[in-house]
């Protein structure tokens, strides 16, 4: 850029002084011909300077940005794990005394599926792959809960390689579970359906409240929820959002996120 300024002033001196003056546009100036362009070029070069140095500034302002927006991700990510193990070890003690073969197997599996989500530090995931996760998570609860758990999942609707923020459906499932449909004497219906409106992907995980219980709900620190949306707000600022609604003796949260295949 610097060579691309200075040759753009000789360029610029040189119609002035020669080439516009011999086409009668400009009286020849009077300096002596090596002044003139000298004294041109020092301006170019000083100015070349300093818009170099604020570019070099703006740079390093935005590359600092950048990487303290990639270390509170990270923080956040790293967080929500451990919230995950611990909800899902606490599941599996339940099992350990009235089913220590089962809690063995599920403490196995639990290995494998914790491992995995500890090998991505992508910020972006496959929606299979977190699909996969709550599948295995809901295995889990599926043995501790038998038949007051039934499932309808229903992601037909939304491209194959969506990316979406990595345990971002699994806590919404795990609220669901934990704060709807198990403390419900009957259970109840756990769904999970996804849409796609002009690129918005939208994921709705819904399930029953009852309203015998809803005076006494479980305390929640609502770590899921205010993770999920700083990670939103991180990655995609104002065009993803987590909803939060009841209505008709349901509780919805709705995960809103624009299609993309690609970490931009």
């Amino acid at each position: 850029m610097f060579i691309t300024i200075t040759l753009a002033t000789l360029s610029v001196s040189w119609l002035v002084y020669d080439a516009l003056p011999k086409l009668e546009f400009f009286i020849k100036p009077s300096t002596d011909p090596a002044a003139f362009y000298l004294k041109n070029i020092g301006i170019s070069i000083i100015f070349s300077i300093i818009f170099l140095r604020f570019l070099f500034i703006q740079f390093q302002w935005k590359r600092h940005i950048k990487a303290e927006a990639d270390a509170k991700l990270d923080a956040l990510q790293a967080r929500i794990r451990p919230h995950f193990l611990f909800n899902s070890l606490n599941t599996i003690a339940s099992l350990t005394r009235v089913k220590p073969a089962l809690a063995e197997t599920l403490t196995e599996n639990l290995a494998e599926l914790f491992r995995a989500t500890m090998q991505t530090n992508r910020r972006l995931v496959p929606l299979q792959q977190e699909m996969d996760l709550v599948r295995q998570y809901l295995l889990i609860e599926q043995s501790r809960l038998g038949q007051r758990l039934t499932t309808d999942i229903d992601l037909s609707n939304i491209p194959n390689d969506a990316l979406i923020p990595p345990l971002s459906i699994q806590p919404l499932v795990e609220n669901a579970i934990y704060h709807g449909i198990e403390p419900c004497a009957q259970g109840g219906l756990l769904r999970i359906i996804g849409t796609n409106n002009k690129g918005l992907l939208s994921i709705n995980i819904s399930n029953p409240l009852d309203p015998h219980v809803a005076s006494s709900t479980r305390p929640s620190n609502h770590l899921a929820l205010d993770n999920i949306r700083l990670r939103l707000q991180g990655l995609f600022a104002t065009k993803a959002q987590l909803l939060i609604s009841s209505s008709d003796g349901e509780f919805h949260a709705q995960l809103n996120i624009p299609y993309q295949t690609t970490l931009s």
